[in-house]
C-alpha cells in the first residue's frame, strides 16, 4: 500500500513540472487604404488610424495589421510644346529698273549752204565739224582750189600732192556729191573709228591710219584754208588705168597747212563736243 502511495505522488509531480500546453489561433488581417491625390490640390490630411493591439481572446487571438499604400507620385507633366515662331521669309527685292541710255539723237539734216557751188558746200561741211571738234573755221584758199580742180578733172582716181608746188593735204572720193562725200563718208564713218585716240600724239603709228585720216584731216586744227572741186567724168579710171565706171563725179579737196603729221595728233585733234548728227 505505501508502495502505491509513492508512485502516485511522483506521477503528481511529474504532471505539475511539465508546462501548461494552450491552442492559440492568430487571424491576420491586412486593411489596405488606397488614397488618390488629385494633382495641384493640396492633400486633406487624414486621421491616422490606430495602431491594433494584439487581442487575445481565450483560444483564439486575432492580429489586425494595417498597412497604407504609398500615394503614387504623379508623373511629371509633359514639357511645354514649344512652338517657334518663324518669321515669315522676306519678299524678294523688285530690283528698280535700270536707267536705260538715252537714245541716240536721230540723223538731222544739215543746215543748208548759202548754195550749192563747190565753194559753199565744202566749207559748210567742213566747218560744223570742226566746229563739234573744237577747231576754228577754215576759209577758202583759190590757189588750193585750182590745184584740186587740175587733178579732179583728169578723171584718173588717185592722189597728187604735187601739183602747184605742193605742200598741201588732200582728200579725194568718188561716185557722189559733195556734201554726201565729206560729211557721210569721211566725217560720220570715220569719227567713231578714231574712239580712244584723242590725245595720242603719235596715232597714225598705233592704229591704223587709213580708217579715219580722212576725218582727222577735216577737223585739223592747224588747217587754215581749204580749196575742193567736183568734176563730172564720162570715163573715170584708176592709176593704173583700170576703168572704174561712166559719168561718176570725181573730188579733190586740198588742205593748206597739211594735216595728218606724226606726233602732232593729241593736239590738233580734239574729242566731240557732243553736236547733233547730221547727215549730207
Amino acid at each position: 500500500m505505501r508502495t502505491s502511495i509513492l508512485l502516485g505522488a511522483f506521477c503528481a509531480s511529474a504532471a505539475l513540472a511539465s508546462p501548461l500546453k494552450r491552442d492559440i489561433v492568430v487571424d491576420l488581417t491586412v486593411v489596405t487604404i488606397t488614397k488618390y491625390v488629385t494633382a495641384g490640390v493640396e492633400p486633406t490630411p487624414e486621421a491616422q488610424p490606430a495602431p491594433q493591439q494584439l487581442q487575445v481572446e481565450g483560444p483564439k487571438t486575432t492580429i489586425v495589421v494595417v498597412t497604407r499604400t504609398p500615394t503614387p507620385t504623379p508623373p511629371p507633366p509633359p514639357p511645354p510644346v514649344v512652338v517657334e515662331a518663324k518669321p515669315e521669309p522676306k519678299p524678294e527685292p523688285v530690283p528698280e529698273p535700270e536707267p536705260q541710255p538715252a537714245p541716240a539723237p536721230a540723223p538731222a539734216p544739215a543746215p543748208a549752204p548759202a548754195s550749192n557751188d563747190d565753194k559753199s558746200l565744202a566749207l559748210h561741211h567742213h566747218n560744223i565739224h570742226r566746229s563739234n571738234h573744237s577747231a576754228p573755221d577754215v576759209t577758202w584758199s583759190g590757189a588750193l582750189a585750182n590745184s584740186a580742180r587740175e587733178l579732179a578733172e583728169r578723171c584718173q582716181y588717185g592722189h597728187d600732192t604735187g601739183i602747184d608746188g605742193g605742200g598741201y593735204g588732200q582728200n579725194i572720193g568718188y561716185g557722189t556729191s559733195m556734201s554726201a562725200m565729206l560729211t557721210n563718208l569721211m566725217y560720220n564713218d570715220e569719227v567713231e573709228l578714231f574712239s580712244g585716240l584723242y590725245g595720242v600724239d603719235d596715232a597714225s603709228s598705233v592704229s591704223d591710219f587709213h580708217a579715219w585720216g580722212h576725218f582727222t584731216q577735216m577737223v585739223w586744227k592747224g588747217t587754215t584754208t581749204i580749196g575742193c572741186h567736183l568734176a563730172k567724168c564720162a570715163s573715170l579710171h584708176d592709176e593704173s588705168g583700170n576703168y572704174i565706171g561712166s559719168n561718176l563725179p570725181n573730188i579733190v579737196c586740198n588742205y593748206g597747212p597739211p594735216g595728218n603729221v606724226g606726233g602732232a595728233y593729241g593736239k590738233n585733234v580734239g574729242p566731240p563736243r557732243g553736236a547733233a548728227v547730221v547727215v549730207g
